[in-house]
């Protein structure tokens, strides 16, 4: 409604600025009013949002919306399937760290391989994150571990400094892109 309103007005003032330029010798009259007429159902395919408001105001249910504009179909859950996601925590370019400490708040951690083997298991604290040729290296304490892919299992919540938020969900997998210290965080989708 408000492009239709900008249309109107546009030309009404395209109109009268032609009309103000015309030759005073010739007198114009200005007509008092303008009509636009349209028609169409916009392009025609889902929803409209006025009218999904519309039927919600009137009672109508989302299932009920749902059907309404989409028939033939379905409403139901949908089947949590295997497949994860991984979002960037820190790393790769143009961030330049070689090092990054991970903290684990709350329960343990584990450290594993790409693999799945086990490298250590640890109580909540720190662990400083490094590159060390292509692998990264993990040091808790007195013990280092290394592998081309660190994988970060808990049961509390982490956080890796540099990066923004904590981790509570999925696996914190740290690997070398460059020679730098990049670290995802993979999750099951349909899960949180």
């Amino acid at each position: 409604m408000r492009t239709l309103s900008r249309i109107v007005l546009g030309l009404a003032a395209g109109l009268v600025t032609l009309l103000l330029a015309a030759p005073s010798a010739q007198a114009v009259t200005v007509p008092s009013a303008f009509v636009v007429r349209g028609s169409g159902a916009g392009h025609g395919v889902g929803m409209s949002q006025y009218g999904a408001y519309q039927l919600a105001r009137t009672g109508s249910t989302a299932a009920q919306i749902l059907g309404y504009y989409y028939s033939g179909t379905t409403v139901g859950s949908a089947v949590n399937n295997p497949r994860t996601i991984k979002v960037q925590v820190l790393g790769p370019e143009p961030d330049n760290r070689k090092k990054a400490t991970l903290t684990v708040a709350g329960g343990r951690f584990t450290l594993s391989d790409g693999t799945g083997t086990v490298l250590g298991s640890f109580k909540a604290g720190k662990a400083t994150l490094g590159v060390k040729g292509s692998k990264v290296t993990a040091r808790i304490g007195r013990k280092t571990v290394k592998a081309a892919r660190l994988v970060v299992s808990t049961s509390g919540v982490a956080t890796v400094s540099g990066a923004q938020g904590s981790y509570h969900a999925g696996t914190l997998q740290a690997t070398v892109i460059g020679k730098r210290l990049n670290v995802v965080n993979q999750v099951a989708m349909n899960t949180d």
